[in-house]
């Protein structure tokens, strides 16, 4: 376990790995909150405006229409604020089991996981597809944006119905897009030690081509429409929540992915791994630990419990398995050492009738 955590560069992979959804969500408004501290934004009562990399998105809510309400929406504004304000992506769930987060906070360079299949086909995208938020275009007749008042910090926020498109990017790269970094970079450090033109035009249309690769790995989603379970706290002091049905929401069809679920993480591999507290889930603690490249890219916050062990004994049917394919694999070997004995014996006699 390593105390200090690690630093997080431009393409640095590094993610947080949590049980559950809501520490998720948690985990996920708290490096927002890490964020907003970095002295760029400014305190709500003074004259400056809120830097432009940064803006939360809020689901536009409202009741689907039916001949029951005849059109009127039954989420009033403070429910809305409620939703808006107490929940997150795992708060709001559709039919379908798709997350909806009510209100992406968002920023140039952050971690987002696609969970739309309506591009699969065409682009490849769907849902899992990792990325991270490049820039964000409103639509026409969106009203100019107005900043609110969060953590005692200003930062713009626009509803997501005035939202055209949201632009993201493949991450990590691409094992093309490194090699080409990885060479560019070297190229960079000879012209360091030593000017050549032809060298600095050689990086100059590698520079290129890295520019290109790039945007071909850049796509844009723009808000759908669903329909969404909500469970909503209703009073701070209490801690039930209040389920909500028939909720519609339109937003972005994607999750803040600073943090996953150790469900997510499985297939993927890590540079760094944070480890926010431990689950007893079965194969919880295998699937995460082994998402790490690295023993140096592993932080954990919490160390693992020493009087756990017991729970990492292999079950009695995977042993059972095991011996059921030792036996099977011997009775295997062993028939075809037998055959081939039969086959050289065969073949002594034919040689010596001949």
């Amino acid at each position: 376990m390593m105390s200090n955590f690690p630093e997080d560069g431009q393409d640095a992979d590094t993610c947080y790995a949590c049980p559950f959804n809501k520490q998720r969500n948690a985990t996920s408004a708290g490096i927002f909150q890490d964020h907003l501290c970095g002295g760029e934004f400014p305190p709500i009562d003074s004259n400056e405006l809120p830097p432009d990399h940064t803006i939360i998105i809020e689901a536009d809510i409202h009741s689907r229409t039916s001949d029951d309400n005849k059109g009127k929406t039954r989420v009033s504004r403070e429910m809305r604020d409620r939703i808006v304000s107490t929940c997150g992506d795992s708060h709001c769930v559709t039919g379908q089991n798709k997350k909806v987060d009510p209100c992406l906070r968002m920023y140039r360079g952050a971690h987002a996981m696609c969970n739309d299949n309506s591009k699969l086909k065409t682009d490849n995208i769907g849902n899992g597809t990792l990325c991270r938020v490049k820039s964000i275009k409103l639509k026409k007749d969106a009203p100019l944006l107005h900043w609110k008042n969060w953590d005692g910090v200003k930062v713009y926020t626009v509803n997501a119905r005035y939202v055209e498109w949201a632009e993201f990017e493949r991450f990590p790269d691409n094992e093309k897009i490194v090699l080409l970094k990885s060479s560019i970079l070297a190229l960079e450090e000879e012209l360091l030690r030593e000017q050549d033109d032809k060298k600095a035009a050689e990086l100059e249309d590698m520079q290129n081509q890295l520019m290109t690769k790039k945007q071909a790995q850049c796509f844009k989603l723009s808000p759908t429409k669903s329909t969404a379970f909500v469970n909503v706290s209703l009073d701070d002091a209490v801690k039930e929540r209040t389920l909500l049905k028939g909720v519609g929401m339109t937003q972005l069809p994607i999750n803040m992915n600073d943090a996953t679920t150790g469900h997510k993480l499985q297939g993927m591999s890590k540079d760094k791994l944070i480890v926010a507290s431990w689950s007893f889930m079965p194969n919880w603690i295998y699937v995460v630990l082994s998402r790490v490249r690295t023993l140096d890219g592993l932080f954990l916050l919490k160390p693992l419990p020493i009087d756990c062990l017991d729970k990492f004994a292999v079950p009695r049917e995977l042993q059972a398995f095991e011996r059921r394919m030792l036996d099977l694999e011997r009775t295997v070997i062993h028939a075809r050492e037998l055959n081939m004995a039969a086959l050289d014996d065969s073949s002594d006699i034919h040689n010596n009738m001949v």
